[in-house]
C-alpha cells in the first residue's frame, strides 16, 4: 500500500472485494486489479488577501473507493447501480482491509469488455476504516 505521508489518498493491489446491501446477498469476489481510496472527507483550502492568509474554508467531499477490477461471471453491474447505502470491503495484496459504509455507486459502471474489465466508484459521507484482524 502506497500513501505519502500525511496524505489521505491509498493505493493498493486488491485480492477480494466484498459487496454487502441491505435485504441482498452479499456479494464476495476474488479478483485482481487496483484500489484507489481517499479516506478522509474533509478539505481546507486558504484564503489569501493582500495582506497575506486570512485563514482557510472547509469544504467537506465524499471518501471513495474506486476499484478497477476484472469482470467476475458473478457480477451483475446491473444489480449493482440500484444499491444504495451499501457497504464495500476490500482486501489488498499486501493483507491490508478497508471498509466503507452508507456507500453509492457514483456513476454507471462502464466495462470494456474487450480488456474485460470494469471500474466501480463507491461514494459515500463516512470516512474509509482500515479493519484490524485478529
Amino acid at each position: 500500500v502506497w500513501a505519502p505521508k500525511g496524505a489521505d489518498v491509498i493505493k493498493a493491489g486488491l485480492r477480494e472485494v466484498k459487496i454487502a446491501a441491505a435485504g441482498r446477498a452479499a456479494l464476495t469476489m476474488d479478483v485482481e486489479g487496483t484500489l484507489t481510496c481517499r479516506v478522509g472527507t474533509l478539505t481546507r483550502e486558504a484564503l489569501s488577501g493582500a495582506s497575506g492568509v486570512a485563514g482557510y474554508r472547509v469544504t467537506y467531499e465524499p471518501s471513495y473507493m474506486e476499484m478497477a477490477i476484472f469482470i467476475p461471471s458473478t457480477l451483475d453491474l446491473g444489480t449493482l447501480e440500484s444499491l444504495e447505502d451499501v457497504s464495500v470491503t476490500a482486501a489488498t495484496q499486501d493483507g491490508k482491509i478497508y471498509a466503507l459504509s452508507g456507500a453509492w455507486l457514483a456513476a454507471s459502471p462502464e466495462p470494456d469488455l474487450i480488456a474485460g474489465t470494469v471500474t466501480l466508484r463507491w461514494e459515500s459521507g463516512q470516512r474509509i476504516e482500515e479493519v484490524t484482524v485478529s
